[in-house]
């Protein structure tokens, strides 16, 4: 006598089985429930606050836990704290679209740090544009001026490190990306309120 075997039962099984496996798996490695990740260290010891804030530092940057959502960020607010950054910036905060100006791009690469700017803008529900000051090497983004625009942000490369206000655009200028990431973090936690 011959046995017939269901395909579809033995396929459900296997999915089954697969599934089980997989999640003693995950909590076996320190992915579950109790808030460690596969290195054993509890969550809590990878967080901090700061002026009320919570940071998760995820090994590679500090995620700000804000509204329930996680921002990336690269430097933690203590380590930006020295920055001098005593700007009025309500022109921006208050803006439907904002510009993030490129004029860095002759000595920096800083399209990482307009694409940070960019996040930031869509998280505070506002409108954001990627611009230029000057055509050349601009590509198709529209060329734009502090002195025509409501609110803007103008990374620029520098002989120093240094946040001030223009016209309508908030200039961030340094020597290199890291001091225009410094600056974008600054300007940004300053813009949720996490800074003042």
């Amino acid at each position: 006598m011959k046995v017939k075997v269901d395909n579809k039962k033995l396929m459900a099984y296997f999915i089954c089985i697969l599934m089980v496996l997989s999640v003693a798996g995950f909590i076996g490695v320190g992915g579950g429930l109790n808030g460690s990740g596969a290195t054993g260290a509890s969550v809590s010891e990878n967080t901090d606050s700061y002026n009320g804030y919570q940071f998760y530092n995820s090994g590679y940057s500090w995620q700000l836990i804000f509204d329930g959502r996680y921002i990336p960020f690269t430097y933690h607010p203590e380590e930006l704290k020295e920055i001098s950054f005593d700007l009025d910036i309500n022109h921006i905060l208050l803006a439907g679209k904002i510009y993030v100006i490129d004029d860095a791009a002759d000595s920096i690469e800083s399209a990482e740090q307009i694409t940070f700017l960019q996040g930031l803008i869509y998280e505070l529900r506002k409108v954001g544009q990627d611009a230029c000051i000057k055509e050349e090497g601009c590509g198709d983004v529209p060329i734009v001026s502090c002195d025509t625009i409501t609110a803007g942000i103008l990374l620029q490369s520098g002989i120093e490190q240094k946040a001030y206000i223009k016209d309508a655009c908030v200039v961030l200028e340094g020597k290199d990306l890291d001091e225009l990431t410094q600056l974008s973090d600054r300007l940004s936690y300053t813009m949720l309120g996490v800074m003042t």
